[in-house]
């Protein structure tokens, strides 16, 4: 999560969900490291599918580009509401 400047511990996820519940970080931003863990589990699991069964290789710039794009995508339904202009510094950093 190197891109959107998140500093975790390198744990299981349930360890890093533990992290990030107790963080003193807005829901806002709470509910965006959370989408960009989901996004890394949905990603990761679907490129090794792809390769075991389809023989389509991805590279990991292209699952962080995906992840990317999807985390942004959210962020853009929720650019106008109330916990998102609260927010709007972590929003900007993650959309450039």
């Amino acid at each position: 999560m190197q891109w959107a400047d998140i500093k975790l511990p390198v744990v299981g996820i349930k360890q890093v969900l533990e992290v990030v519940k107790k963080r003193h970080w807005r829901k806002f931003v709470k509910e965006i490291v959370v989408a960009l863990i989901s996004g890394m589990v949905y990603y990761a699991w679907r490129a090794r599918n792809w390769r075991l069964f389809k023989k389509i290789s991805i590279t990991p710039s292209n699952v962080v580009a995906r992840i990317k794009d999807e985390v942004v995508a959210r962020i853009d339904i929720f650019k106008l509401a109330q916990k998102a202009i609260r927010s709007r510094s972590f929003h900007q950093r993650l959309c450039v």
